[in-house]
């Protein structure tokens, strides 16, 4: 069992990420011996925050957390208790984490803490970047440069603290 986890998924679908997401999901799915299971999200206002849905998109299991939007958040505890009862559920052997804004890190915690191994496509400088895309707030690409918490604190008025924050959480990940 092969778990692919993205911020959005099937009847949620936006975005060059997510169609990436989905098409590996589907080619694994159709062509293997494994079964995979997505972990998304998706908005209704009629659902009250944090329900899960459970649902079949393509053939693909896909469990999905409602949020109240898709943001740039990066740690998330009640995401990762949410995660966790997925994995209890599903019992998967590898994760695969695609892009996970608003999904929060500590679902990587969540596998090492459970010895399944994960690993992450790093595409689009979520885990280096608080704006996401290395873009300034001025519309400025910020990528030719080595992000540094002055240059993130002059370009985009990120304290300090928050840019070694990250940095660190992002790094327990990563390893």
């Amino acid at each position: 069992t092969v778990m692919v986890v993205n911020v959005l998924y099937g009847v949620s679908s936006f975005g060059g990420a997510t169609v990436v997401a989905e098409r590996l999901a589907e080619e694994i799915q159709a062509n293997s011996s494994y079964e995979v299971h997505v972990f998304s999200t998706y908005t209704d206002l009629h659902d009250p925050l944090g329900t899960l849905r459970r649902y079949s998109y393509n053939g693909v299991n896909v469990w999905a957390v409602n949020v109240e939007s898709v943001n740039l958040g990066f740690s998330d505890r009640n995401m990762q208790r949410i995660f966790a009862q997925v994995m209890d559920l599903v019992e998967p052997k590898l994760v695969h984490f695609h892009c996970i804004q608003t999904l929060g890190v500590e679902m990587c915690e969540e596998c090492a803490e459970r010895g399944v191994p994960y690993y992450v496509t790093i595409h689009d400088g979520w885990w280096n970047c608080a704006r996401q895309f290395l873009v300034d707030l001025m519309g400025h690409y910020c990528g030719d440069q080595v992000p540094s918490c002055s240059m993130c604190k002059n370009r985009c008025d990120i304290q300090n603290s928050d840019f070694f924050s990250k940095r660190h959480i992002a790094q327990l990940a990563l390893e």
